[in-house]
């Protein structure tokens, strides 16, 4: 058996020493069917290996890394198309970005449209509360203004029926009357003070108040500010009583006031002008009790006129202030103020107590005078 294989796979035999030698031979006739048996079996083996390629190139063609080239170039496909997808997308959202573009321009016009329609209301609204109250304002004015007026012919009207009583009851009681004619003599025989006119000038208005205030004449806040003296002339009811002129051209002249002061001290302030200019001046008198101790040129708004105590209380600003002691020798006090444009000359009792020359000529303006409660105006005198 071992020789047999030796035949088919070695053609060159060796000899076994062992055996006798023997002359050579050809060799068997089997052998050429041992080589195309031989040859068949390496083509069969090549046919299986074969089939079994062609089969796994079928069933698993990864084996041979072809179905990896399959999947890349699938792949790219994928790639190629995801890529025109985007681009599509891309052009969509590019669209979509101009058409959302379009719509805020348009929205953004509608919203500009709304906010002047808006400003629009806002603006008639306005137009309408200004127009309302311009109107409102106009009407309170004029309600104001009626009011004034209305006032007015009140105090003339209730100063005219003050005067008609005093009248009336002078005329009825004679023996009240006596009695303020003695009373009046009395008082004639306490020495006053001769006030001498400036031959040029002319009265334009004396007053004693007789009877009352005549309204023609004065201008004051109410009658009852004032009330009858049983010595004649009137007497201030509160702190700031006062009488101005009706006429209001006074710039050239004279100014006089007899009063009997208030017990205590106080000031009294005489007006010199109350003009549309609004450079309004005035004197003030300072009253200790005993004498008088100073003088003042004092310029003042209407306002502090008006107001609670008028000018008698107020920190004016002064042009001049001057002391001064002029003792009170009589039961009254004359004061006297000439005004010859820009100079000012004060006295007291016949005293010069003051000359003063403004920088500028002094207003046209209304003339006057305001008392503390309980002083007496005696008389009153104006000269031009």
């Amino acid at each position: 058996m071992s020789q047999k294989r030796q035949y088919l796979f070695d053609e060159t035999v060796t000899e076994d020493a062992t055996r006798p030698r023997t002359p050579s031979s050809p060799p068997p006739k089997n052998k050429k069917r041992g080589f195309r048996w031989m040859l068949w079996m390496l083509l069969g083996i090549l046919t299986l290996g074969l089939g079994t390629g062609t089969a796994i190139l079928v069933a698993r063609p990864d084996v041979y890394g072809l179905e990896f080239r399959g999947n890349l170039t699938l792949t790219a496909g994928a790639f190629a198309q995801t890529a025109s997808a985007l681009g599509q997308t891309a052009d969509a959202n590019a669209q979509v970005s101009r058409d959302n573009f379009a719509t805020s321009t348009a929205l953004a016009g509608q919203i500009g449209d709304v906010v002047a329609q808006q400003t629009t209301i806002a603006q008639d609204q306005l137009n309408t509360q200004t127009a309302v109250a311009v109107q409102n304002a106009q009407n309170a004015t004029q309600a104001a203004i009626n009011f004034q007026n209305t006032q007015a012919a009140a105090n003339q009207q209730a100063t005219q029926i003050a005067l008609d009583f005093a009248m009336t009851q002078a005329a009825l009681n004679q023996s009240a009357t006596q009695n303020a004619l003695d009373f009046a003599t009395q008082v004639a025989s306490i020495p006053t003070p001769t006030i001498t006119p400036i031959p040029t000038n002319t009265p334009s208005l004396q007053d004693s108040f007789i009877g009352g205030v005549d309204a023609s004449q004065w201008r004051f806040a109410s009658v009852g500010d004032w009330g009858f003296h049983a010595g004649g002339g009137l007497i201030a009811i509160r702190d700031g009583s006062w009488l101005i002129t009706q006429q209001s051209d006074y710039n050239q002249y004279r100014l006089d006031a007899v009063i009997q002061p208030s017990v205590g001290a106080g000031n009294y302030v005489m007006i010199l002008n109350i003009g549309a200019n609004g450079d309004n001046l005035a004197v003030r008198f300072i009253y200790d009790g005993a004498q008088i101790v100073g003088v003042g040129i004092i310029t003042f708004v209407v306002d502090d006129f008006l107001g609670d105590g008028g000018l008698l209380t107020r920190a004016n600003p002064e042009l001049i202030t001057l002391p001064l002691t002029i003792p009170k020798i009589r039961q009254n006090i004359a004061f006297s103020i000439a005004v010859n444009s820009q100079t000012i000359t004060i006295t007291v009792d016949a005293s010069t107590a003051l000359t003063y020359t403004l920088e500028t000529p002094i207003s046209p303006g209304a003339v006057g005078i305001q008392l503390p409660k309980d002083t007496v105006l005696e008389t009153i005198l104006v000269l031009r």
